[in-house]
């Protein structure tokens, strides 16, 4: 104790804590008295058990307690990720796709074409585009309402889906017109392309008993000159004369 005078010390018994307090001198005739205070306590094991067994249980009950609250904290964080997740995934497909048919809007088409034909240049390769316009889609709207003419609309998007390539894109421009983008193709497959979804949504109409045909145009990308705008342009010219050469031949 006088060699360390705070300290802990732990044997058989329990723990002893000293504490050294040295006390004020105190002057007694010519004589000066100077007395020091040691405070011992003692702790049995006991105790200590009693006291750590306590505190084991109170940390148990409370992990009990809050546990549950954890649980439920981390189960709608990861929730609420994962609704982030799918909200931010739906509202960029919506932002991108047309509602009715699910196929490109017209926004995204654009920019597709326009960075396509940087890449077919860069790379020197083929780019052919296709308008499409739905026939008589009007005339089946007056006649027997919007939603045959949706049902029109979404069996075109239909035979498109499953003619072209996973590397060519397709997109409703609104109404009853139509935009295909063929990569590394050329004016001949892109039409051959073409009559393959004729056929098909030909062989659609005919299911449901009706005539349903498309008139189409397409072009391929020439000098350095030509971009988006005039793509479309011819394209939608030369449609504009298929659709014309089908109603001679009606």
């Amino acid at each position: 104790m006088l060699k360390h005078k705070d300290q802990k010390v732990i044997n058989e018994s329990g723990e002893f804590y000293t504490r050294y307090f040295p006390l004020s001198p105190a002057l007694l005739g010519n004589i000066v008295h100077s007395e020091d205070v040691f405070l011992v306590m003692h702790v049995s094991k006991h105790v200590i058990r009693a006291e750590l067994q306590n505190l084991i249980q109170a940390v148990v009950m409370g992990f009990v307690l809050i546990a549950p609250m954890l649980f439920f904290l981390a189960y709608k964080l990861a929730y609420s990720q994962v609704e982030q997740n799918w909200l931010f995934k739906k509202l960029n497909f919506e932002a991108h796709h047309d509602a009715l048919t699910g196929l490109y809007n017209r926004q995204a088409i654009m920019g597709y074409l326009e960075k396509n034909i940087h890449l077919c240049r860069r790379r020197k390769s083929s780019l052919s585009i296709a308008f499409i316009d739905i026939n008589d889609l009007k005339k089946m709207n007056d006649g027997y309402g919007h939603e045959a003419g949706d049902t029109l609309i979404k069996g075109a998007a239909s035979a498109i889906n499953t003619s072209i390539r996973n590397s060519d894109y397709a997109a409703r421009l609104g109404g009853d017109e139509f935009l295909i983008i063929f990569i590394d193709c050329n004016k001949d497959n892109a039409e051959m392309t073409m009559n393959r979804i004729q056929d098909s949504y030909n062989a659609l109409g005919r299911i449901v008993g009706q005539k349903w045909t498309l008139s189409f145009g397409c072009t391929t990308l020439l000098d350095k000159e030509d971009d988006a705008d005039s793509l479309i342009d011819r394209a939608d010219k030369s449609m504009y004369k298929h659709k014309k050469e089908m109603k001679q031949e009606i």
